[in-house]
């Protein structure tokens, strides 16, 4: 019995120190993830900001400069920032002992891995965001990124434009892009899921009556009928994650500062609009077609890529149109939209 007892003591010593082995694994295991969790995010300072063409101090501050690229660094959960505040506190130090305070010297001292420089431009209403983050160990290393934000909001009673929110949504695609990673956002919901776009144009949409066919009234008030589809289109296109488009307005004054004063929308783009928006650096623009039929007309949307010596065709879209009806063209016009741009009908 004694014998008996000592065995089985012995196999529960046994079986005990192997569970013991199983949970010091996982101790270690444990160990280990937390400490790889815990990797210190890289720091980013603003070094300088520019208020470049268009843009007054009173539209962005370095005060909002500092603040939306801090916001844009911290949304990533991948970078930390250098607030303002502390900053301004170690250029004061070196003030106070009587010593010029140098750039990379307040880098160091707030522990920042990158300095920004930081430049915002405004063309009516569109509104770029140009970064470039030096690195402060090697200045020789830089990252350069832009980012487009349409200026979507104004004061009510001036009608003055509010920057605040396209300055962050400009400087995040501008940080996302400077790092080379379109989904660094992509955690974030809402207007705050955003990634690098180019730009869009929307220009004209070419009617065509052929001989023998009865004009309908969207085609002969076609001054009207292309403005209003444009229009349509824009209200679908300013919700894409892809582009950043334009508004008629701004692409008018874009048009008129390479002298293209007579430019009509029932038209297709010429090769002098299409060569100022390349020079402009336009990324793509959107081109349409309405002809007439018998007893319909039909509708089409073409999305093209503007390369350095000529267009790319990216997606043709299009459907018929069976009522003479403003109000009907704009629906549908808006529908292909959506489904040229690729944005949820929801």
């Amino acid at each position: 019995m004694m014998q008996l007892l000592q065995q089985q003591g012995k196999v529960l010593v046994e079986v005990i120190e192997d569970k013991m082995k199983k949970l010091a694994l996982l101790l270690l295991m444990l160990v280990i993830i937390g400490c790889s969790a815990k990797v210190e995010k890289r720091k980013i300072m603003l070094g300088n900001y520019i208020a470049g063409r268009n843009i007054t101090t009173e539209d962005v501050s370095e005060t909002k400069a500092d603040a939306a690229l801090s916001l844009a660094t911290r949304l990533t959960g991948k970078y930390d920032f250098v607030e303002k505040p502390e900053r301004d506190t170690i250029a004061q130090r070196f003030y106070d002992e009587g010593k010029k305070p140098i750039l990379l010297d307040i880098a160091k001292i707030a522990g920042a891995d990158e300095v920004a420089f930081m430049r915002a431009d405004r063309f009516i209403n569109m509104l770029r965001v140009e970064l470039v983050l030096v690195d402060v160990a090697d200045t020789s290393k830089r990252q350069t990124g832009e980012g487009f934000a349409h200026l979507n909001y104004h004061q009510a009673t001036t009608d003055r434009a509010l920057f605040d929110p396209s300055l962050l949504t400009a400087t995040q695609r501008a940080f996302a892009d400077a790092k080379g990673n379109n989904k660094l956002y992509s955690n974030q919901i809402g207007n705050l899921n955003v990634k690098p776009a180019p730009t869009l144009i929307l220009t004209g949409i070419g009617f065509s009556l052929p001989i023998g066919i009865r004009p309908w009234n969207l085609y002969d008030a076609r001054i009207t009928s292309s403005y209003s589809a444009l229009e349509a289109i824009f209200e679908v296109a300013k919700n894409s994650r892809d582009f950043v488009v334009y508004d008629l307005e701004t692409r008018d004054s874009l048009y008129s500062l390479f002298k293209l004063y007579v430019v009509e929308n029932y038209n297709l783009p010429t090769l002098n609009e299409i060569d100022a928006l390349r020079k402009f650096k336009v990324g793509y623009f959107i081109a349409g077609s309405y002809e007439q039929l018998p007893e319909a007309a039909e509708i089409s949307l073409t999305l093209y890529k503007i390369n350095e010596n000529d267009v790319e065709k990216i997606k043709t879209v299009a459907d018929i149109l069976n009522e003479d009806k403003l109000e009907e063209m704009d629906k549908l016009v808006a529908k292909l939209a959506k489904k040229l741009l690729n944005i949820n009908e929801n």
